[in-house]
């Protein structure tokens, strides 16, 4: 996982967070909660796919 922040000001600030898995065929690891594709037509999940997430927001302190 990588990430950043930026201060906006000594309160507010940004930041940005990235990350991913690869599964090489045999893991089905699950990234912030979001489940992997199913194979269709069935309820087996798809091995081998790289999972990915991005998260940016805003942060303030009162």
């Amino acid at each position: 996982m990588l990430g950043a922040d930026y201060d906006l000001s000594r309160r507010t600030g940004l930041y940005l967070r990235a990350g991913s898995v690869r599964n090489f065929g045999v893991s089905t690891i699950i990234l912030n909660g979001t489940a992997l594709p199913l194979v269709a037509g069935t309820a087996m999940p798809q091995l081998g796919i790289e999972t990915r997430t991005l998260a940016m927001g805003v942060t303030h302190h009162f």
